[in-house]
């Protein structure tokens, strides 16, 4: 077929690489070519031939953990050389290569390079965290560039995952705060339902005047949640204040994403929230979903859900999830617990499933409580 471009890859010497690229007009030319061409033999050397791969979208060819013979090693003392570390590692095996480097910054580091994959294993096995000349050496197998970068991003992104489930349940947000509320006016305010790591007033980094909310962090999550139980709603100098869980920013748009999609489909219930007691426990009914006829309305003028039947959506949503975990008979007890939640938590619930889990675990177990006690004669009183 017709080629736009052949280009033979050549080093700095112009000696061949071993490698080129040839770029035809049509694709099933390229195709026509790989099918007849790999395999071949050009000058003696049989080739091979495949389409063109970009660098980002090539597989990472990762080592098998006990398939290598290359061992990094840094953390190395000043005083350290070639010698003393084929002196180090070469009681593992035969040493067929050791490279020693120092960074930029000084730092000396190596890599030594084993005949066999045993005697790598073994060097790092009993090499690694080894207190050389008050030095503890950090021994690893040794890594290709995007096979560090991608090892890297996964430890990034357990420790932020970490970090947040760890917070999620720590941090409070706190709204319609005073024009002269300070750090301290906040530590004293929620002090006394718990240690307090943090408490932070946003402030307008131009003024420097505080921007009516703020966070505060707690040492226990039973500490945060008894806070935002007491506090949500409660009027402090004149202002009744809004206390919730602080939420991620990926919590933010996906609450934000739920509530647009909502008003779009505009499927407001006939029958407001209205949850029924059994057995002194709540119990939620699912109500049939009715469409909202607005057939001449854009998303734009529609009119947003009465907080019944946002409520009652919320609801919905709730009781699926709680009849996948815990089945159809404790479903409607579940949600109705949880319903006793504000509007703002009830949406963080639907997108966040770690918290959701536990608050359906924690209702559970209230559930059994109740019903021991119920079973046993007592009649226990519910606040």
């Amino acid at each position: 077929g017709k080629i736009l471009s052949c280009k033979v890859v050549t080093n700095s010497q112009g000696q061949s690489k071993g490698f080129g690229f040839v770029n035809y007009a049509e694709p099933q030319c390229a195709d026509e070519a790989i099918a007849k061409c790999n395999g071949t033999s050009i000058a003696g050397q049989t080739v091979s031939v495949g389409k063109f791969v970009p660098k980002r979208e090539r597989p990472i060819n990762t080592v098998p953990e006990t398939e290598f013979t290359n061992v990094y090693i840094r953390d190395l003392p000043d005083n350290c050389s070639e010698e003393n570390l084929r002196e180090l590692f070469g009681k593992f095996g035969p040493i067929s290569g050791c490279n020693f480097k120092q960074s930029n910054d000084g730092r000396a580091f190596a890599f030594v390079n084993f005949e066999n994959a045993e005697s790598a294993v073994k060097a790092i096995e009993e090499m690694n965290d080894k207190d050389i000349n008050g030095r503890r050496l950090h021994c690893s197998r040794a890594q290709k560039k995007p096979e560090r970068i991608a090892a890297l991003r996964r430890q990034f992104d357990e420790r932020r995952r970490e970090l947040e489930s760890k917070s999620q349940r720590l941090n409070v947000y706190v709204k319609n705060l005073g024009p002269d509320a300070t750090d301290e006016k906040l530590r004293e305010i929620f002090g006394v339902y718990g240690t307090i790591v943090s408490a932070k007033v946003m402030v307008d980094p131009r003024t420097q005047t505080p921007r009516g909310f703020g966070f505060v962090s707690f040492e226990a999550p039973e500490q945060a949640m008894r806070a935002i139980a007491e506090l949500n709603s409660k009027v402090v100098e004149g202002r009744p204040l809004y206390v919730s869980l602080a939420q991620t920013k990926s919590e933010r748009m996906a609450a934000m994403n739920m509530r647009t999609h909502q008003t779009n489909t505009a499927s407001y219930p006939t029958m407001p929230y209205n949850p029924y007691m059994y057995n002194a426990m709540p119990i939620y009914p699912p109500a049939p979903r009715v469409p909202y006829m607005y057939n001449r309305m854009t998303p734009m003028m529609m009119p947003p859900p009465p907080p019944e039947a946002q409520r009652q959506q919320l609801g919905n949503a709730l009781y699926a999830k709680a009849q996948m975990q815990y089945g159809s008979a404790l479903a409607g007890r579940l949600t109705g617990m949880l319903l006793a939640g504000s509007v703002h938590d009830l949406e963080r619930l639907l997108v966040n499933d770690n918290m959701l889990r536990e608050r359906l675990a924690n209702a559970f177990g209230v559930i059994q409580e109740h019903d021991k006690i119920a079973q046993a004669g007592a009649h226990p009183v519910i606040v």
